[in-house]
């Protein structure tokens, strides 16, 4: 199939008849009849099938690591504001960073700063991100062992 394809925009390109804007068509086309066939290939479906499996496997492993508190424990509640609280009243980013990795190994931390609605934390992108590989190294270890550095 890609043979075809490649053979398809070689003959476009040696036709002297199309202007520039015809061939561009021509390969668009040629691009979409190819990922239409592409498509409808059954190990398409079978690889979409893989992944989506293998997505729900580790949201389930995320899941198992996080937790909410649900609207009878106050007590969780109570220590998810408090986990808020304090990175909150840390303005420096160094200090809120150096936190995130001091406690960040602790589920219910990651948790009340993951869960909990972003005018609550302030998270930035360089913080969500370390929490988030929180998570992933808790959820699976080997996932830290894999990664270089």
């Amino acid at each position: 199939m890609v043979g075809q394809c490649r053979a398809g925009v070689e003959a476009i390109e040696k036709d002297k008849d199309l202007t520039a804007d015809a061939r561009k068509r021509k390969k668009h086309e040629l691009a979409r009849q190819t990922m239409t066939q592409l498509e409808k290939l059954p190990s398409m479906e079978k690889a979409r099938a893989s992944v989506s499996a293998i997505q729900a496997r580790w949201q389930a492993k995320i899941d198992a690591v996080l937790t909410r508190p649900n609207a009878d424990d106050a007590a969780t509640a109570t220590l998810f504001w408090e986990i808020r609280d304090k990175l909150t009243n840390l303005k420096d980013e160094r200090a809120r960073m150096s936190w995130i990795q001091k406690f960040g190994h602790d589920p219910l931390v990651l948790s009340a700063l993951l869960h909990g609605p972003a005018g609550l934390t302030n998270l930035s992108e360089a913080e969500r991100a370390l929490l988030q590989l929180k998570v992933e190294a808790l959820a699976d270890p080997k996932i830290t062992e894999a990664k270089p550095g």
